[in-house]
């Protein structure tokens, strides 16, 4: 058997997967594994050869670690399987990846809260980018996934007791459709407590919410917030395009 082919067999198990988990790991794999190392059989593997393979992408590929960690968190469990099937006696990725690599990743530092509110008061005053300052200030103050933020729909606003149910996402797969999938992590489903100023927020978003003949539907899901130029619900990518642009024009 293949490393193809064993990877293969260890995704179509992984039932559970979130598909944009999935859409990650298959194009990871099929970039960097597939063409080259993934045609060896698994039972030639050796620590010595996985090192190699690592080393090898790390320096043609200029690939950092913690990219590196994807290809490994997929490679170790696939192994894993092979092993327990009595396929192969010992699993040659079954080493923690800070062993043989140095994490050469940069800390991120959260945007201090003066620089945060300089930027909100840049977008509030922009005769442009003021239609998006009520999602900023959202996004900012609550810390809502993007993609938990596209998925609320109206009924997720619970203004009687004060908080926003998040059990859900929105997101959109690589072949353009939209759908509806779990949080990220079961402790994701929560009620967030909403302040008054977030609260004036969504008011505002709602009174200004485009009208529609037909309200889009995903998944049995309706009333989403923010829908785009053609009457879909925006995903992650919109904003991600509002915020850069308009970071672009603050600095």
């Amino acid at each position: 058997m293949t490393l193809n082919e064993l990877d293969d067999r260890f995704i179509e198990q992984k039932y559970d997967l979130k598909p944009s988990t999935k859409v990650n790991y298959l194009y990871m794999y099929n970039h960097f594994v597939r063409p080259t190392f993934g045609k060896r059989l698994i039972g030639k593997i050796k620590y010595s050869d996985v090192k190699k393979f690592y080393y090898r992408i790390i320096l043609d590929e200029e690939m950092k670690a913690n990219t590196l960690d994807s290809i490994h968190t997929q490679l170790h469990p696939a192994f894993q399987m092979a092993v327990d099937d009595d396929l192969i006696l010992k699993n040659p990725f079954g080493f923690e990846l800070g062993t043989i690599l140095v994490n050469d990743s940069q800390k991120r530092e959260a945007v201090s809260l003066e620089d945060e509110a300089r930027f909100l008061e840049f977008v509030k005053n922009d005769p442009h980018y003021n239609r998006y300052y009520d999602a900023f200030y959202i996004l900012f103050k609550t810390g809502l996934r993007i993609s938990e933020f596209c998925g609320l729909t109206v009924r997720d606003l619970d203004f009687k007791n004060e908080v926003i149910r998040i059990d859900h996402q929105l997101q959109r797969t690589g072949d353009m459709m939209f759908e509806i999938v779990s949080t990220k992590t079961t402790s994701g489903t929560r009620l967030l407590p909403r302040e008054e100023d977030v609260k004036d927020a969504f008011l505002r978003i709602l009174k200004n919410r485009k009208k529609t003949k037909k309200e889009p539907t995903v998944d049995g899901y309706g009333g989403f917030l923010f829908l785009d130029k053609n009457g879909n619900p925006m995903v992650a990518l919109h904003w991600e395009k509002y915020m850069q642009h308009a970071r672009e024009k603050y600095n």
